[in-house]
């Protein structure tokens, strides 16, 4: 039996390939209903993190990501950790591109999980499937936007010391307002174009892969976990 959101497919017509959510997302986010796929979007941007992750530390140099990393935690021996960073620092280039790898998977399996239990819980029949595509395509377009401006600002900056290894892209209010205080820092932060554009392209992939959810309730869906989020990692930063 048929789910009440899906359609036969079209007989002798193909999904359009991955690549087309960068030049018609609506199109590509709409035949996920009849085609969710998922693995090859999320490897392009688990690729493409990992691929800039690494140039980019290569770019502006360990020592001085580590350096900003001990200034905020006095409890530790500052010469002594880049001591042994040096002489690991292959395996740490690698780890951190593996890692960037990984956590790209690991976050899109979580938002489509979360987005998935609420959609069920106000009882909306929606196979995971579908919501962890619409999440994987986006996920792809706005990492591959992210990190490409990110590896194109490492390469054009004349002087990488004036690159803000926590906040590099003027993508948010933070970047332009430098506020003192640490927690309003992370709150204008969050206020960030590509996040918006995230938000909104999921909630339009959901209205795509579903017949029962408008576009506004879709986003509220999409914003509910997102605030709690970004209150939680302002306000509790130790756990994030």
């Amino acid at each position: 039996m048929e789910r009440p959101d899906e359609k036969p497919p079209a007989p002798g017509f193909g999904p359009p390939g991955f690549s087309s959510m960068f030049s018609r997302p609506a199109a590509t986010l709409d035949s996920l209903r009849e085609w969710p796929r998922w693995l090859c979007p999320l490897l392009v941007a688990a690729g493409c993190s990992a691929a800039v992750n690494f140039y980019v530390i290569w770019r502006i140099g360990l020592v001085r990501l580590m350096n900003a990393a001990l200034q905020a935690n006095m409890s530790v021996d500052p010469q002594a950790v880049l001591e042994s960073a040096m002489a690991h620092r292959t395996m740490i280039l690698v780890s951190q591109a593996l890692a960037s790898f990984a956590g790209t998977f690991v976050t899109a399996f979580v938002v489509a999980k979360v987005l998935w239990l609420i959609i069920t819980v106000i009882g909306q029949d929606l196979q995971f499937r579908k919501v962890l595509a619409v999440v994987a395509h986006v996920t792809m377009l706005t990492v591959v936007i992210r990190q490409s401006m990110l590896a194109l600002t490492a390469t054009i900056m004349p002087n990488v010391e004036n690159l803000d290894i926590r906040n590099p892209l003027a993508t948010n209010a933070a970047f332009f307002l430098h506020p003192k205080s640490p927690v309003v820092l992370r709150l204008l932060g969050s206020f960030d174009i590509i996040t918006f554009a995230n938000i909104l392209l999921i909630g339009l992939g959901l209205t795509k892969v579903s017949n029962r959810l408008s576009f506004r309730t879709a986003c509220i869906l999409v914003i509910v976990p997102w605030g709690v989020y970004t209150g939680a990692s302002v306000f509790l930063p130790a756990g994030f």
